[in-house]
């Protein structure tokens, strides 16, 4: 495979240097691309992805066409009979100059024409906006968020997924519709029990204030979550701009709750569905998921809940 400037080609076992040098050595890129650290090259275990194809994984080598040296790397993993993810790692000596997207554009073309996938995806860590960037300007978009999927490098990770299709196909992108989610464009009814208790709690008083509140942010989330709904006993923050926010409440609000005429935890379903209904107001053609992070009733110090646009 070629691009303007780069070949992306097999491994190779005069690669061992290069490979050492932009991956496996460089801890810039370890802090984000999994692979284990290698700390003199005496003692890296080059053999390992000089092997055949593992069962469900490829690898392959960004090289530079000047000089054919290795740069960074791809990978495919997780594949099944319609699908794969992608990963890639490029040398942080090498940053900043477009070689990630001009390479994964060339590497999801050749997942979709001559591997035959319909579907393409990568994931990033949460933080990580320079990869999230790179999927954005291949075409890929949102697909879903996974709360701590993995411990690497000691700490628990939050992955962002992204995805693209070929586009002579017509994918369902996500599945049928669980708990919790409510599908304003199929115009789904939110049928919890809570539903009717949460709008009549909410539509009076909350719903105009927070109706306010979107107009005066132009309906801008990011802004909503990030700052505009930090403090009143409220707090917000931003996990996946565009698509994913965290919703908290100080204190629980509920005067059967207060009253102590209440103390099933399940009753906090009503907190999640006074959300959603709020939400088909605010964006009546979009989608929204909520879940349940934490709550007092169930001896949290806080209630959180996860909004995820879909």
């Amino acid at each position: 495979m070629e691009t303007e400037r780069l070949i992306i080609d097999r491994i190779r076992e005069t690669d061992k240097e290069d490979y050492f040098n932009n991956i496996s050595h460089d801890k810039k890129v370890l802090e984000t691309f999994i692979c284990r650290y290698a700390e003199t090259l005496e003692d890296f275990d080059f053999a390992p992805y000089l092997a055949d194809d593992r069962e469900g994984s490829r690898l392959f080598a960004i090289r530079l066409k000047k000089t054919g040296r290795l740069i960074g790397i791809l990978i495919t993993c997780d594949e099944t009979e319609n699908s794969c993810e992608i990963g890639y790692g490029i040398g942080s000596a090498y940053w900043g100059r477009g070689y990630s997207t001009e390479a994964v554009k060339r590497f999801i073309k050749y997942c979709f024409e001559d591997l035959g996938f319909h579907t393409v995806y990568a994931s990033f860590f949460t933080g990580n906006d320079a990869s999230r960037r790179v999927m954005e300007k291949c075409g890929m978009t949102y697909d879903h968020f996974s709360e701590k999927e993995l411990t690497y490098l000691g700490i628990e990770r939050d992955l962002t997924y992204y995805a693209i299709h070929r586009k002579t196909d017509v994918i369902l992108l996500n599945g049928p519709s669980s708990e919790g989610k409510f599908n304003m464009k199929q115009g789904n009814q939110m049928n919890d029990k809570y539903y009717e208790q949460a709008a009549a709690c909410v539509k009076d008083r909350v719903l105009p204030a927070q109706m306010e509140l979107y107009r005066s942010c132009n309906g801008d989330l990011d802004r909503i979550y990030g700052e505009a709904m930090n403090g009143n006993g409220y707090f917000g923050k931003v996990i996946v701009p565009g698509h994913v926010y965290e919703l908290g409440y100080e204190k629980c609000t509920c005067p059967k709750v207060l009253s102590g005429q209440i103390t099933d935890p399940d009753h906090c379903n009503c907190s999640r569905q006074s959300i959603l209904y709020i939400l088909s107001h605010q964006e009546p053609d979009s989608e929204f998921e909520v879940d349940i992070l934490e709550t007092i009733l169930n001896r949290a110090e806080h209630c959180r809940f996860r909004i995820t646009k879909q």
